[in-house]
């Protein structure tokens, strides 16, 4: 790593800094916490990011999906026991849910709903028609505070998948 220029003081002000083709910033436990390779190509190790499914049967009643099989969690911010994402550091998150519903007689209910910390986010509630079997998915980006939390919560009493085929996951990660 090399400084170009430096302004003020030379405690940390820095007007211009260059990294070498294959450089890293890092810390002596982590020498990689950000790479940019010799093509430009940047990477982040320690994003916070996740995904998750459900394999634990169908929900039949209000109340909040806890995807209980992680395929990922970098950091192991996402908890399988109680469904909740908390936020390691203030920032943007991008959230998504996907869930299948399966039943008739659901017209004009919603499907699920994201919560942050525990409060419904009247935004997030997508109400469908009457169909015997349908997937329902949902994408929103939330500006957290560390130690805010997310889940995901069935919007009525209905039939959520939970079963069989993984028919539902929730996944997120931090934008910046």
């Amino acid at each position: 790593m090399a400084l170009t220029k430096v302004i003020g003081d030379g405690l940390g002000t820095v007007a211009g800094l260059t990294i070498s083709d294959g450089g890293n910033i890092g810390s002596a436990s982590d020498t990689d916490a950000l790479s940019i390779d010799s093509t430009g190509r940047l990477t982040k190790s320690q994003v916070p990011a996740f995904i998750a499914y459900r394999d634990a049967g169908d929900l039949t009643s209000s109340t909040v999906v806890i995807f209980n099989q992680a395929v990922l969690n970098a950091g192991s911010h996402y908890d399988t026991s109680n469904g909740r994402f908390t936020a390691p550091v203030a920032g943007k998150y991008q959230f998504n849910a996907f869930l299948s519903h399966n039943g008739s007689g659901t017209a004009n209910t919603g499907i699920c709903r994201g919560q942050i910390n525990g409060s419904f986010q009247n935004w997030l509630f997508p109400i469908y028609p009457n169909i015997d079997h349908l997937s329902v998915s949902l994408s929103f980006v939330a500006n957290l505070s560390a130690n805010d939390y997310v889940n995901i919560h069935t919007g009525t009493s209905l039939n959520i998948l939970g079963s069989g085929n993984i028919h539902n996951h929730f996944s997120g990660f931090l934008i910046g």
